[in-house]
């Protein structure tokens, strides 16, 4: 397949195909593009792009929901699936070294096909049909979008920011948001463990001005690439054209010296002064579902905005899960399979649920060996990368199907003891994660999901699983339901007659006092002759809806700091069951306090708000929505 020459080929294309509505009817930038497009994807069966041509005090269209189905993304980057991608990668890292002279021929030309793809320069380039500088630079000139009611300002979010390491020169490529001030300031909002900021930590040291670029536009493969988790050396424009088997033109900024895809829409050039204070940047209504806080970040001075004379804006949101920015994350999940492989070759698939918001809940599949080895994958696998941020990590046999969440958590229920089979370590966390006792520090839990060996010091033979009948599951109901402050319980995956430790229980609580959550988990989980119902307990108290899994899981996992809020019970037991060396037979219970955490409960930073549209937001979208064609 051709690839996609900028934006607007990309459109045309999509034009085509019926999955792009072109909408003209006047709307805001403040709130009303964002419920549109929010709808759009999760209620609708195409989830088509949408082009406002209309947009309130402005005369550029907004370009949105660009990635909004796994169809179309794949189309995006020219491949009938996105593991066509993992695949083109895998090719190129597979170990054995090629045995004849046949093989070392392919093997050379698929690098020389690489290597011609890497970025090059023009002279001259669209995106500087318009150059504004000096006065004649303002910010408010481009639509870009108030998302959320309680975010701190307009935000631009599809965004490629362009810098340049000071020592060695190389580029760094990253998509961060960028809050605009005012008609000539805006700030940067780089996490901590971003190449952005690595690079803006090397310029502190030494002051002066840091040179940055914030480019919006481009091919769809070339918009992607700036949220791809590269190694520092790998250049993302190269690995765009890695992605789009052609080179990316680049073209030489006209206020700064850093280099930006001629094809892309808009750049704004600038710099960020060493020497002044950072100032604060949010809050924003941000993919985990929650606010991100207002923080002190960088100021972005506009030196000069470059543009196409007919420049389209392209823009995202994120918001409750799942919206757009999850097929950006499937991109990377399927690319990024070959590199795990190459560093533990024994992974078979691995997947981020969106209910885990990309870095809270990882599934992998795997070859198991030998006696512990589910436990080395463990440990690789968080130290990998940007899954060191991972917050739970589950491995399973390497034959499961690892993109069916619900599947994963019933073979946690019948494989895992939750004594012997889950560990608690710590690490750095996502700059995100509200819930993290410390900013960007905080618990891991891994747990093995896979089917134990004899040869792991256990007994293949287990205590036997014994079916639960309604009548039981009433009785252990009303029992749940008189522990004081318990509104609701569901097992999500229980069904009369079958097991009754194949569940999860979740119970919502109307946290009342401080120390609500543990108080409940604890009786719960210590409740006797409950058969197996409350092995594995998770207390919420921020869940509309407890009988939907989604949620519940999406809300635990936001909430759950694992060193602080994970419990264990392990109750002994007569009988043999597993045969550990150094362990007495027992019955062991796991519980998860996912609560909203209280000062009064030692939580000393502040704690975050979900992401809701205004009501009157959304009733006038309600009255807009029969004439917009979107289905």
């Amino acid at each position: 397949m051709k690839p996609y020459h900028n934006l607007r080929d990309y459109l045309a294309a999509l034009k085509q195909r019926g999955e792009l509505v072109i909408i003209d009817r006047p709307v805001s930038t403040r709130l009303e593009i964002t419920e549109i497009a929010d709808r759009t994807f999760k209620k609708t069966r195409r989830s088509p792009a949408l082009l406002f041509t209309n947009v309130t005090d402005h005369t550029m269209p907004v370009a949105i929901n660009l990635f909004g189905t796994e169809e179309r993304t794949a189309m995006a980057l020219g491949v009938q699936s996105l593991d066509d991608i993992g695949g083109r990668i895998a090719d190129l890292t597979r170990p054995d070294p090629p045995k004849t002279l046949m093989a070392k021929i392919k093997k050379g030309l698929q690098f020389a096909s690489v290597l011609k793809n890497k970025p090059r320069l023009v002279k001259e380039a669209p995106v500087q049909e318009v150059v504004l500088t000096g006065e004649a630079v303002n910010l408010h000139r481009l639509p870009v979008l108030t998302c959320w009611p309680d975010d701190g300002g307009p935000f631009i979010t599809l965004t490629a920011v362009v810098s340049k390491d000071p020592d060695s020169g190389l580029r760094n490529i990253g998509m961060y948001r960028v809050q605009v001030f005012d008609e000539k300031t805006a700030g940067l909002h780089w996490q901590r463990h971003k190449g952005g900021a690595a690079h803006h930590e090397k310029y502190r040291k030494s002051g002066g001005k840091m040179e940055v670029a914030v480019v919006l536009g481009g091919d769809p493969a070339t918009i992607y690439s700036a949220s791809a988790p590269l190694p520092p050396v790998v250049d993302e424009w190269f690995f765009s054209g890695f992605l789009r088997k052609k080179p990316v033109d680049l073209v030489k900024c006209k206020t700064v010296d850093l280099e930006v895809p001629a094809q892309a829409e808009i750049v704004l050039e600038g710099y960020v002064d060493l020497n002044e204070p950072l100032r604060i940047e949010g809050p924003f209504g941000d993919h985990t579902g929650y606010y991100s806080l207002a923080d002190y970040y960088p100021a972005f001075h506009v030196t000069a905005i470059t543009m196409r004379k007919d420049a389209i804006y392209p823009t995202t949101i994120v918001g409750v899960p799942p919206v757009e920015d999850e097929f950006l994350g499937k991109i990377t999940e399927r690319a990024f399979l070959p590199l795990m492989q190459v560093v533990l070759p024994e992974v078979r698939d691995y997947h981020l649920p969106t209910e885990g918001v990309f870095h809270n809940l990882v599934f992998i599949s795997a070859r198991k060996s030998y006696p512990a080895h589910a436990w080395k994958i463990l440990h690789g696998a968080n130290g990998l990368g940007l899954m060191m941020l991972s917050k739970v990590m589950i491995v399973v046999d390497e034959q499961e199907p690892v993109t069916d969440p619900a599947h994963c958590w019933k073979l946690v229920m019948k494989h895992v003891h939750f004594k012997l089979d889950v560990a608690l370590s710590r690490g750095p966390i996502d700059a995100l994660d509200h819930a993290s006792q410390y900013f960007t520090y905080a618990g891991k839990l891994l747990i093995d999901a896979t089917r134990k060996w004899d040869g792991e010091g256990r007994s293949l033979s287990r205590e036997p699983e014994v079916a639960v009948s309604a009548s039981q599951i009433e009785e252990i109901t009303s029992r749940l339901l008189a522990i004081p402050g318990v509104k609701q319980i569901h097992w999500p995956y229980l069904v009369a007659g079958q097991s009754g430790s194949g569940s999860p229980l979740f119970i919502k609580i109307e946290k009342s006092v401080a120390g609500e959550g543990h108080r409940v988990l604890e009786a719960a989980l210590s409740l006797n002759n409950a058969c197996g119902l409350n092995r594995f307990v998770v207390v919420v108290d921020d869940v509309d809806d407890v009988t939907n899994p989604y949620d519940c899981w999406w809300i635990a996992l936001n909430n759950l700091d694992p060193l602080r809020d994970v419990v264990f019970k392990d109750f002994p037991l007569p009988s043999p069951g597993y045969r550990v060396p150094g362990y007495y037979p027992s019955d062991a219970r796991m519980g998860w306090d996912s609560t909203t955490k209280w000062p009064s409960e030692g939580f000393t930073r502040e704690w975050p708000w979900k992401v809701k549209m205004d009501d009157s937001v959304v009733k006038k979208v309600d009255e807009w929505w029969p004439s917009l064609g979107i289905d």
